[in-house]
């Protein structure tokens, strides 16, 4: 059997780089946590609060558009609601 994998390539638009960062949206529709190697760096699951946006305390988010709206959603297909956070 083939193993598929798959693979998804975006340029990131100049004004979301910064001189070591970007600045992207993440979708998800129930939950999402992100690691990095000093800990949860962002965590939510529908119906709660944001428990953990590092990205708030990030001085370097200033640098980009768009930086005082950290979370936002909008309804897609079947109005199925869809969560993004930079």
């Amino acid at each position: 059997m083939v193993k598929q994998t798959l693979e998804t390539v975006n340029r990131i638009d100049p004004c979301y780089v910064g001189k070591d960062c970007v600045q992207v949206m993440i979708p998800y529709r129930i939950a999402l946590t992100f690691f990095s190697k000093e800990g949860v760096v962002y965590h939510h699951s529908e119906g709660q609060e944001v428990l953990i946006n590092q990205y708030l305390q990030d001085v370097r988010r200033k640098q980009f558009p768009y930086y005082n709206i950290p979370t936002h959603y909008e309804k897609k297909l079947l109005k199925e609601k869809v969560h993004y956070s930079n």
